[in-house]
């Protein structure tokens, strides 16, 4: 019993070593008759704005708008690095709370790299549960969390060293360490991004340009390393793009100089950010005959182009038992750039098109898109960002104005909307249907 308990003893031991060994390994450790270079003073790290494609087409503008889109990068110390006695490398010391507990996971995945190579879904899954930890409070993966599971204020204090932008370098005061980089913008509140798959939770951060919207991934960084290396496209440590996984790591091979100022390109992802539009109707006067009253019923073609393409086709028609404003009609889910023509088509059988506006004086830059065409009855109006700095939404809102023209003459309105759908062989195609409204009697306004 003792000889086993001492056979237990020597694995546990043994299997530190093979840590320290891998750590030693993965972080560049040379023979010890060559000169001890590391140093683990003066540190910096650059976060490089991501870029296209070098096989993108010359006139390709992603990520045109990130310059204005406020990018903040929050550095977090998960672990502080020391001196590997005996070795031209160092290693992590122990690691910060919260991120503690994941600490064995990362001592599993240099081990396993010993022989394999550093692995990129690994990597790729030890940077996302250290993100869970700062972004959701994760508590499974952290230490001295609250009974929310969130963490308190003073706790992520600790942790969070620093800030930086991108294309600056940035002082890691902190030392030299292994560290988690949030990238977020400034004009979003609530930037967290919680997405869950099949393989497990993934967090990423917004940021907001002026009409599209960039997700980024957070950033796993060891400072110094050892040359211009980073995880290639097989998940194997070699000499690549250094933003490729989010982990930038000293060489395995014992060559190249310690790098103090790491560079690393962030990874992120466009889209378009959505808003709405809001169109309104005042009838200035209303029919009214002797012993007989008609509704007036208003038709609009609705119509919105997004980078040279239609992306919203509809009608809306809007109903009237007497003089005065509709509700509002509200259209979502429309591309922030997007223009959209709104037409009146019908204007019943006894009223008459007399003008149509939009809050101008509300858009900023975007006022000098609005276009009023009185002869065929439209204007024009992009679709502009939210800026979730107040508790109003942020949009356009349409109005237009109808009169009565003293005459009388029956009539109806018939509204058609087509939307989106999947045929049998996957294509995307158009549906279409009818609804027929025929001198309704609600006062309220139709979609």
């Amino acid at each position: 019993m003792m000889q086993k308990d001492k056979t237990r003893k020597r694995k546990g031991r043994k299997g530190r070593l093979a840590v320290v060994a891998a750590l030693a390994l993965v972080l560049g450790a040379l023979p010890a008759q060559k000169s001890y270079a590391v140093s683990l003073d003066g540190c910096t790290v650059t976060v490089k704005s991501p870029t296209v494609s070098e096989t993108a087409p010359e006139d390709d503008t992603t990520f045109a708008e990130l310059s204005g889109a406020g990018v903040i990068l929050d550095f977090y110390q998960v672990a502080g690095a020391e001196a590997l006695s005996g070795f031209d490398a160092y290693k992590f010391s122990a690691w910060n709370d919260p991120f503690r507990n994941l600490e064995t996971e990362w001592e599993g995945i240099l081990a396993e790299s010993e022989e394999d190579g550093l692995k990129a879904d690994d990597v790729n899954g030890l940077t996302q549960r250290l993100a869970g930890v700062v972004l959701a409070g994760v508590p499974e993966y952290q230490t001295g969390a609250t009974e929310s599971g969130a963490l308190s204020e003073d706790e992520l204090s600790k942790i969070l060293v620093t800030h930086g932008t991108l294309d600056s370098p940035v002082d890691v005061d902190a030392g030299a360490g292994l560290y988690l980089i949030i990238p977020h913008g400034d004009k979003i509140t609530d930037y967290k991004v919680v997405t869950e798959t099949a393989s497990g939770t993934t967090y990423s951060m917004l940021a907001r340009g002026k009409t599209k919207l960039y997700q980024f991934a957070p950033i796993l960084v060891s400072v110094p390393t050892r040359g211009n290396t980073a995880l290639d496209g097989e998940g194997i440590i070699a000499d690549n793009d250094a933003w490729t996984y989010q982990m930038f790591v000293g060489n395995t091979a014992d060559t190249g100089e310690w790098v103090n100022n790491v560079e690393i390109k962030a990874k992120a992802g466009e889209g378009f950010q959505v808003g709405k539009l809001q169109l309104t109707k005042e009838l200035t006067n209303y029919e009214t005959l002797s012993n007989r009253t008609d509704s007036g019923t208003f038709v609009f073609s609705v119509d919105a182009v997004y980078e040279g393409k239609n992306v919203y086709s509809d009608v809306v028609s809007m109903a009237f038992t007497g003089a005065g404003t509709s509700d509002p009609v509200t259209i979502g889910n429309l591309p922030v750039g997007a223009l959209v023509t709104i037409q009146e088509i019908y204007t019943g059988g006894n009223y008459e098109y007399t003008g149509a506006s939009a809050n101008t004086s509300e858009l900023g830059d975007f006022a000098s898109q609005v276009k009023v065409d009185d002869k065929t009855k439209s204007i024009v109006v992009p679709v502009i960002p939210d800026d979730f700095s107040t508790d109003a939404e942020e949009m356009v809102k349409v109005s237009f104005v109808n009169d009565y023209t003293d005459t009388f003459k029956d009539g109806g309105s018939v509204e058609n909307h087509f939307q989106a759908s999947v045929g049998n062989d996957e294509r995307i195609g158009w549906s279409f249907r009818d609804s027929v409204n025929t001198r309704p009697t609600s006062g309220s306004t139709q979609e």
